[in-house]
């Protein structure tokens, strides 16, 4: 039996990975929705778009962590509100939602992974907007919604922090653009050797350490398992 999916912001980095990945799965119809032909902020499009769908893929959502601190209800608008509506159309029609969020709704200054249920508490404009459309899926879909926080995303389709650094590993070794934390989760637990050639520990970013990231788009890997 064929199932039918919708991903919103199919037009993001994530979102085309998304469908990329649905693709290659059998009996999955997919609907790909990007921002010109559903905003979120509308409940009467986001309540059309959801209707005949059994699972709905939110991909959509304000990136722009710089930009939220300048326009904080804007931000809120999408990754709050709109989040809400999404919610309240699949409360309504009895589809699954799968909303993917980030790292960002915690204070970011844990010496160890965090737990999911560990107390959130955003330091910024981007981090609260996240967590309000956290708590409309949590309240509207408590046995229907699920919320998948990540960082640090690549894939095939635009900017991407592998990108970047494959960027700057091009040019010369004096560019002092080559520095920084490293890219990879919590497990990484050292960066460099001296010329001692003595292990130099290096305090991972990442999730689990409650490092700050860069937002980018993303590859959605294992976050989507049709059927379910």
């Amino acid at each position: 039996m064929t199932s039918s999916w919708l991903v919103t912001g199919a037009h993001g980095l994530l979102g085309r990975d998304v469908l990329d990945e649905l693709a290659t799965q059998p009996d999955v119809a997919v609907t790909g929705l990007g921002r010109d032909r559903l905003d979120i902020t509308d409940p009467a499009a986001v309540r059309a778009a959801v209707a005949g769908h059994r699972v709905v893929v939110n991909c959509a959502a304000w990136t722009d962590v710089d930009g939220a601190e300048r326009s904080e209800a804007t931000a809120t608008a999408v990754n709050g509100t709109g989040v809400r509506h999404l919610a309240r159309a699949c409360a309504d029609s009895g589809a699954l939602l799968l909303h993917i969020s980030t790292d960002y709704v915690f204070r970011g200054n844990a010496r160890r992974p965090y737990s999911d249920d560990a107390p959130t508490g955003p330091v910024n404009a981007y981090g609260r907007s996240k967590l309000a459309g956290e708590r409309a899926v949590a309240e509207l879909l408590p046995r229907t919604g699920y919320i998948v926080r990540t960082a640090w995303l690549y894939g095939e389709h635009g900017r991407n922090f592998v990108a970047g650094h494959h960027a700057r590993t091009r040019r010369p070794a004096t560019d002092p653009g080559r520095g920084g934390r490293p890219a990879r989760p919590a497990d990484l637990v050292a960066c460099a050797r001296p010329a001692t050639g003595s292990p130099r520990p290096c305090r991972p970013g990442g999730a689990g350490t409650g490092g700050r990231l860069p937002r980018h788009g993303g590859r959605p890997d294992h976050l989507v398992r049709p059927g379910a």
